[in-house]
């Protein structure tokens, strides 16, 4: 993380983004325990607020505009934020102000969303089938969608006979990507 730049050393900036997005991952995932899907709040949130610099310029450049006070900053965020954003969310960009970090969000954000997608290699996924599925064609599936996922997969499944295509799968609450579907075409033909 360290390069050496004129003699002396400095920290990179991504090594101090992974000590901010470390500090408030954490703190979530202490929340999450009391209400699950803070940590998911909170990964949207600096989602959001990072696409909503991207799109106002303005925004972007009071932000990391080292004229503008610190306290004009963090009244601004307050104004942007409070209310909208979870108190954690709002409380880290009020910190990076603080410390002189605001040009560094877009890369704390990327550091708790890298931290976030590691937390979630389970996947739970719906199956629903016209038809019951035995346990090889289960086991099947699910190996598939391991494999296409990187990740490990808890089944459930239904049964609807009403289904026309033979199977729906949802994963995460999302009715399944198309990558996927060649994939499940196949399978399905061997259901039928």
């Amino acid at each position: 993380g360290c390069h050496p730049e004129s003699g002396g050393w400095i920290i990179s900036t991504e090594l101090i983004a992974d000590r901010y997005a470390d500090a408030i991952f954490q703190a979530a995932q202490e929340l999450d325990r009391q209400q699950p899907g803070v940590t998911k709040t909170i990964d949207e949130n600096l989602a959001d607020v990072a696409q909503l610099l991207l799109e106002q310029a303005d925004l972007a450049m009071l932000w990391a505009h080292p004229v503008v006070t610190v306290e004009d900053k963090k009244s601004m965020a307050r104004q942007l934020l409070a209310g909208h954003v979870h108190p954690l969310a709002l409380n880290l960009i009020l910190l990076l102000f603080d410390k002189k970090r605001g040009p560094i969000f877009a890369e704390v954000q990327a550091a708790f969303r890298k931290r976030y997608d590691r937390t979630r290699l389970r996947a739970t996924v719906k199956v629903t089938s016209a038809m019951a599925l035995d346990n090889q064609q289960v086991e099947s599936l699910r190996h598939e969608l391991a494999v296409k996922l990187s990740k490990d997969v808890h089944m459930d499944t239904a049964v609807d006979p009403a289904l026309i295509g033979g199977l729906v799968v949802q994963i995460d609450d999302q009715v399944i990507d198309g990558s996927l579907r060649g994939r499940l075409e196949a399978l399905r033909i061997s259901l039928n």
